[in-house]
């Protein structure tokens, strides 16, 4: 929650949970999670200093922003097909354990 940035506004990202959040919401509803990783842990230091930086430059909501779609544009285009982003993301999947390192996205499974 506290990356959310221009980004996130202009992709209308309305909800952005931590994962306590996430838990205690799976708790709240008695279910159980049966498997969950975060992703994207070896790029989450530049993950983060981006959003950092997006959010001193454009604000929280992209509101110092003078156009939203065109800074999005760029950002994903600057990362679109990416060999090394991809390379790093399989070396995630394989060889680490990222159950408990922070990473760009949290991924869980929960059954009742």
């Amino acid at each position: 929650p506290n990356l959310y940035d221009v980004y996130d506004s202009y992709l209308m990202h309305f909800r952005r949970y931590s994962k306590n959040q996430i838990y205690n919401l799976f708790k709240k509803n008695n279910l159980k999670v049966i498997y969950h990783r975060n992703i994207g842990c070896l790029v989450y230091p530049a993950f983060f200093l981006t959003k950092k930086i997006n959010r001193y430059k454009y604000g929280i909501n992209g509101e110092k922003a003078d156009d939203k779609k065109n800074i999005v544009k760029e950002k994903i285009n600057s990362t679109n097909e990416n060999k090394l982003f991809e390379l790093i993301i399989k070396l995630e999947e394989n060889y680490i354990d990222s159950r408990n390192l922070p990473g760009i996205r949290f991924f869980a499974v929960a059954k009742k």
